[in-house]
């Protein structure tokens, strides 16, 4: 009887112990990484002393935002980020503030934004900048450029591009600067950020380089490089004590000060950098105990061991980890982002960012092109809003899904399958849904469609039959006829529960277009009636494109939406019912096989824009829904020689339903028949999917099924021990 209970104990601890604080420390570049591993013996150490049993460890991420993506999928816990980042890290990846960097009695968590320029150079006042060569820390940093930016913005100095892109004002405003980092995909989303702001070093347009970080910048000064260099206020005493007395400070107020009068010469006073964590980490009580007390007990060391604000030891290293500058960790895991922020620095921010972004992800050429006309009227519609619409290209809907979770896109629009996907996978939500003249109806009806000369006169007839679907997981041309044909068991489930394999044993051949093949088992003959289009989309996916695919004979039934059929041929074809026989085209409403959600354009969940997206759009809806003029035709593709483009071509206008969970829209019972697709008649144990994150919630249910297989296999006799 032990051996079972010793199996479960091992795996309860296996599974998690939550007495176990885990500790992963994201870097982003190979000295960091060398400092962190002497970094992770100090908090076993420090832990020691606690009585807290610590798993340390280093995790290595190319930039910032990486780092900010691991930690909110669970891969990494902490990092060290300045402003800037903080802001980006609390906004869009759910993260809080842990413990921050203290700099002295004069600042305390906070330090001065300056502007550094030359005794003997041109630059007098702030106000002389225009046209000048510049130095930054880095693309997005807080004393670097969010600061100055935001600064030269606000005063009027610069001009707010149209674009609303302050990358492309700053380019305007500048002759020439080195701001590393600033060609970086996850920088310049739009890939419209000008040359020029990288003329001074452009072997730093994608990482950090000579020129980067406080120490960097300067040095891009000193070497003449530059005219001014945007730092910290400690920067020019650390790096150049001796040769203090050659520069000044441009002040705010236009004026000048000498080095060191940054309590009355700067251009802002900043919060200081901080260690982030997850949103809700369970371990942030533990965090702030282990790293208040190693900065105590490390954080002045001037012996031989670990200097935890030192990075000379690591190739002459500056600021890894953290600023060489600290003197001691402050514990803030009281306040949101927000306040540890505080309104004014979230004012210069909004200043600098007080444009939002909005990229539609494309899945075609043709609408890519379609887009690049609606983003013309996005950004006119919203120019008083200051939106800054774009289009970014991908090849199906799940990699678009993927690059909205990553935030290199914002919006698409998808049907009630994909919807699904997007929410239960990747965390997204609904904007706006589709309506298609049924008044302010968020559905429509999935119909399976034949020829009336066809020998198929029922929904029972299908097999052993070719059929025409819009395309892999799509809600009228898959989950809901192959749901339907399950459910009233005219198809069988096969053992694999796989319902691509119980299909394809149902059909003779298909064309079902951008197969969706996890396992690789998926049968050959789904695809055989359009072998192209097997991996994309193609002349028979979508609706136009299934219904042409029973049109020219290639297939005999094709399952789309109740509008699909032209009335010009109506008469030509009949609907299959769900309860039997059949119906004429139009009589959609009593003769179908579902009705099921609109389509709906969905985004990130959490996305601070999200209402702003649905303002925007449904006055897009309003002045170009219904358009019949030469210009843009929002629910019109002909233009590009195209069906369905962005839009559903049969859509009259767009509804607000921003306030719903992707559940709440799609409906209980839509999910459920999206559940009995998927159901798996074989499995013995409870069906109910277990989430792989290691979320604490999953946790009993895990242990639970397999204590059930355990105890049952125990009680047959078939464990050994």
């Amino acid at each position: 009887m032990l051996g079972p209970l010793i199996f479960l104990s091992a795996l309860a601890f296996t599974l998690g112990d939550s007495h176990v604080t885990q500790m992963r420390w994201c870097t982003i570049k190979a000295l960091e990484q060398q400092k962190c591993q002497d970094f992770v013996s100090a908090l076993k150490n420090v832990s020691s002393g606690l009585n807290i049993t610590l798993q340390a460890s280093c995790v290595q991420g190319s930039n910032a935002i990486d780092c900010m993506q691991k930690i909110k999928d669970g891969q990494a816990d902490l990092i060290t980020l300045d402003g800037g980042e903080i802001y980006e890290a609390g906004k869009n990846y759910e993260m809080t503030p842990v413990v921050a960097e203290f700099y002295g009695v004069s600042t305390g968590t906070s330090y001065y934004a300056v502007a550094v320029v030359k005794k003997s150079g041109s630059v007098k006042s702030i106000k002389d900048l225009r046209g000048k060569k510049t130095c930054h820390t880095g693309a997005g940093k807080t004393a670097g450029w969010v600061v100055p930016v935001g600064t030269l913005l606000s005063k009027k100095y610069m001009d707010q591009d149209s674009t609303c892109n302050p990358y492309v004002s700053a380019g305007k405003y500048f002759s020439e600067s080195c701001v590393p980092r600033v060609k970086e995909e996850k920088i310049d989303t739009t890939k419209k950020n000008p040359e020029n702001l990288c003329a001074l070093c452009k072997d730093e347009c994608m990482k950090d380089g000579n020129y980067s970080g406080y120490s960097g910048a300067f040095k891009c000064l000193m070497d003449g490089m530059g005219e001014v260099a945007f730092v910290k206020h400690t920067t020019v005493m650390s790096d150049a004590p001796a040769t203090a007395n050659d520069y000044l400070y441009l002040c705010y107020n236009g004026m000048t000060g000498e080095i060191g009068q940054h309590i009355n010469c700067h251009l802002a006073k900043v919060p200081s950098h901080a260690v982030m964590t997850k949103k809700g980490h369970s371990k942030m009580t533990t965090y702030v105990k282990i790293l208040v007390e190693a900065s105590t007990r490390y954080g002045n060391d001037s012996g031989d061991g670990f200097r935890m604000f030192d990075s000379s030891k690591y190739s002459d290293g500056d600021d890894l980890l953290f600023k060489d500058s600290t003197k001691k960790l402050e514990d803030v895991s009281a306040k949101t982002y927000e306040e540890f922020l505080g309104a004014e620095y979230m004012g210069d921010v909004s200043a600098i960012n007080d444009s939002y972004q909005m990229r539609w992800c494309t899945v075609s050429d043709k609408e890519q092109q379609k887009c690049n006309e609606f983003k013309t009227v996005l950004n006119k519609l919203g120019k008083n809003s200051n939106v800054n619409a774009g289009c970014v290209q991908d090849d199906s809907a799940i990699n678009c899904m993927k690059k909205i979770k990553n935030g290199e896109a914002d919006l698409i629009t998808l049907d009630g399958g994909e919807i699904y996907r997007a929410g239960k996978d990747y965390m997204m939500v609904p904007v706006v849904a589709e309506t298609y003249g049924d008044g302010d109806s968020l559905s429509y009806y999935a119909v399976a469609v034949v020829k009336k000369k066809s020998t198929i006169k029922t929904l029972k007839g299908l097999e052993g039959k070719k059929s025409c679907h819009t395309g892999a997981g799509k809600t009228s041309g898959w989950v809901v006829p192959v749901g339907t044909l399950l459910a009233t068991k005219f198809m069988t489930q096969d053992a694999s529960c796989n319902p691509y394999v119980s299909a394809g044993k149902y059909f003779k051949q298909s064309c079902v277009p951008n197969g969706i093949d996890k396992d690789g088992k998926n049968p050959d003959n789904l695809c055989a009636l359009c072998k192209d289009e097997c991996k994309n989309a193609g002349k028979y996916s979508g609706y136009s494109g299934a219904f042409e695919c029973l049109m020219d004979d290639v297939g005999e039934v094709a399952f789309v939406k109740h509008t699909t059929v032209p009335p010009a041929d109506s008469s030509d074809y009949l609907y299959l019912c769900k309860e039997g026989g059949t119906g004429a085209i139009g009589d959609h409403v009593k003769c179908n096989l579902a009705k099921v959600p609109s389509h709906a354009v969905m985004t990130k969940k959490g996305s601070s824009n999200r209402a702003n997206y649905a303002s925007i759009l449904i006055k897009a809806s309003d002045a170009y829904g219904n358009y019949n003029g030469s210009g843009f035709r929002m629910f019109d593709s002909s233009k590009w020689n195209g069906k369905d483009l962005l839009f559903k071509d049969s859509t009259i206008k767009l509804i607000d339903v921003s306030k719903k969970t992707y559940e709440e829209f799609l409906g209980d019972s839509y999910l459920k028949d999206l559940e009995a697709l998927n159901a798996c008649p074989t499995t013995p144990t409870p069906t109910t999917p277990i989430e792989t994150s290691g979320t604490k919630q999953n946790m009993p249910y895990l242990i639970g099924s397999i204590v059930f297989v355990l105890t049952a296999l125990f009680l047959s006799g078939a464990v050994y021990y």
